[in-house]
């Protein structure tokens, strides 16, 4: 039996449970660990309204502690504190952990399938918590249950000075993580595997030229001062970022009818995540362009090297399959098959976060029988 499948029972019976009368609880206190920026939308838009809000619906008794910036773990702690017990639940990047979530690292590496955040984000979460078993199994092997997850907006390149082209991002220091890494390195670049926490440090000691994420991250990690030159063209986008992944004893602790509570807010949270990204990518664009920063088209040769993507999706399943991952080729073809549904879906509602939220709700968390 799979965690979701666990989780899935306690919350049946917490939706029968809530409508008749609740037993009494107490009240607990519960530590979330977050190693993104203080400024984040993932806290001010997502986590802290959702943690707000189960208090005022649980009458105090479920208490949400949020510890942003890094304060109790840093992006590489985060899966072995929370598993360990640390902290009851944290935000988990997926390709920090190739081994310990192989098969959920075969969507983490899919970066050039899909651009949309609200697509993308919608089928990975789907995939992940709905078609994908192994990718369950992976979180259970940790003690860990993943209750959503978001997925940025582009990525693209942001550097402390201009460059010109392929010629001019040879040799250029740039932080990079997964599959990302892959198509850098076919540019005669040098990715540089560090959290987005260290990025100003690392640009300050030259450890780093460039910076490749969404633009969101010239406030959100306060590297707007140190950033000259942005290269105005998406790499692809992040996914698999489990930013409410929970301690699983910790889950099955909860009371049923706290563990309603929760995944009745889940889809506002994680579509409020990923509303945030768009939000902050258009205001750090505007703060950018009022800073003189320069943001430039590439040429169609740096475009058609870019876009040589097929050598890295083979690289990506064989890399997969070196780790024991069976059923990489189901894994890709299933988000696939979400991806187009989700695509639709974000063509017909556009960036609209209430109907993101209703979409969520509807194809994903009503959808867990149990």
């Amino acid at each position: 039996m799979t965690c979701m499948r666990l989780f899935a029972t306690g919350l049946a019976a917490g939706l029968v449970l809530a409508a008749t009368a609740p037993a009494a609880v107490q009240a607990e206190d519960y530590d979330f660990s977050s190693w993104s920026g203080l400024r984040s939308t993932n806290h001010t838009l997502a986590l802290q309204p959702f943690f707000d809000e189960l208090k005022e619906k649980s009458n105090g008794e479920i208490n949400w502690i949020l510890y942003p910036g890094g304060q109790l773990m840093g992006a590489r702690e985060t899966l072995g504190g929370v598993r360990d017990g640390v902290a009851d639940a944290g935000f988990i990047a997926v390709n920090f952990h190739p081994s310990e979530l192989k098969h959920n690292n075969v969507l983490a590496n899919m970066v050039f399938d899909g651009s949309d955040p609200v697509a993308v984000g919608g089928a990975i979460n789907e995939t992940i918590m709905l078609d994908c078993p192994s990718c369950d199994k992976d979180w259970v092997a940790n003690n860990l249950i993943y209750l959503g997850g978001h997925t940025t907006t582009g990525y693209v390149l942001m550097c402390a000075e201009p460059f010109d082209g392929l010629e001019g991002i040879k040799g250029k220091k740039v932080r990079a993580t997964g599959a990302f890494s892959g198509i850098l390195t076919n540019m005669e670049a040098v990715p540089v595997n560090i959290p987005p926490s260290e990025m100003a440090e690392g640009l300050e000691r030259g450890q780093i030229d460039c910076v490749l994420g969404p633009i969101a991250w010239l406030e959100q990690y306060s590297v707007m001062d140190q950033i000259k030159y942005v290269l105005d063209v998406p790499f692809g986008t992040t996914r698999a970022l489990g930013l409410f992944t929970m301690n699983l004893d910790s889950w099955n602790d909860m009371s049923p009818e706290h563990k309603a509570l929760m995944i009745e807010g889940m889809p506002g949270m994680v579509a409020r995540a990923i509303g945030g990204y768009i939000s902050e990518d258009e205001r750090a664009r505007a703060n950018g362009e009022k800073k003189g920063i320069t943001f430039a088209k590439p040429d169609d040769a740096f475009l058609a090297k870019l876009a040589d993507t097929d050598p890295l999706t083979k690289e990506n399943i064989a890399t997969a399959k070196s780790l024991g991952v069976d059923d990489a080729q189901e894994i890709a073809a299933s988000f696939r098959e979400n991806l187009a549904k989700w695509q639709k879906i974000a063509e017909q509602n556009g960036h609209d976060i209430d109907k993101f939220e209703a979409a969520l709700k509807a194809e994903i968390y009503d959808k867990m029988q149990f």
